[in-house]
């Protein structure tokens, strides 16, 4: 009886929550690795990835590792334990070691070549209005419409970007983690994600934290060169 009790707890609970808040699918991203000069058989092209709801380079991967390192330090001495293995190490973390290493050293900045394949994939306009427009209007594409074969498909992406850059980070879902809502246009697109090309100088972000955790900072600059948000499905970096 008990546990039938427990079920029939469980299942007017999970109904309440779906009546109250709704359920949210979302899509997960496949990460493969390889070398840009790697020929793959195929059955390495069709082997899977790590699968994941966001992933990132550069600004945040630092920080991490730096977060890392302050609470095994904690551990170790046994200083602040529970507070430096929380938010606060993150804090301290940004200050004392992820700061200096990227202001100082740049060890955050990153050359990558951006492409997709997507061809609806689109780019957000801060400057007006986060105004979402296709990126195959903007860059040439050799093809205007997707293809089957694989070797036409490499022929016709679009690159999207080509820079140095400080961060690179994707996600399907709104939210890096602890509240801090990195992918802001994530659930725009119900099997897309969001990809965030981020340029600002380290004191520029650190500045901003406010707002780029609530998810509200746009770069409206006239060369909107400093955060670029692009929408797709298929997205390949080196």
């Amino acid at each position: 009886e008990d546990m039938v009790t427990l079920r029939q707890q469980k299942k007017t609970l999970l109904e309440h929550t779906e009546e109250e808040f709704g359920i949210v699918e979302m899509p997960m991203i496949e990460v493969t690795h390889h070398n840009q000069d790697e020929t793959f058989s195929k059955e390495q092209e069709q082997k899977k990835g790590d699968l994941c709801f966001f992933a990132g380079v550069g600004f945040d991967s630092l920080m991490l590792d730096d977060f890392k390192s302050i609470k095994a330090w904690s551990r170790k001495t046994g200083f602040l334990t529970n507070q430096l293995s929380s938010v606060m190490g993150y804090c301290v973390a940004l200050v004392v070691k992820t700061l200096p290493k990227t202001v100082i050293k740049g060890k955050h900045r990153i050359k990558v070549d951006l492409m997709t394949r997507d061809t609806e994939a689109l780019f957000v306009d801060h400057r007006r209005g986060d105004v979402v427009l296709p990126v195959s209007s903007g860059i040439g594409r050799s093809s205007s419409g997707p293809s089957s074969n694989k070797e036409e498909k490499e022929k016709t992406a679009t690159k999207i970007f080509s820079g140095v850059t400080g961060i690179l980070a994707a996600g399907t879902s709104p939210f890096y983690g602890g509240g801090l809502r990195l992918f802001p246009f994530a659930r725009v697109t119900t099997n897309k994600m969001h990809l965030r090309v981020g340029r600002i100088n380290p004191m520029v972000g650190f500045v901003n934290i406010p707002k780029i955790f609530e998810g509200s900072y746009r770069d409206k600059s006239a060369s909107h060169g400093g955060c670029l948000d692009f929408i797709g499905d298929d997205l390949k970096l080196w």
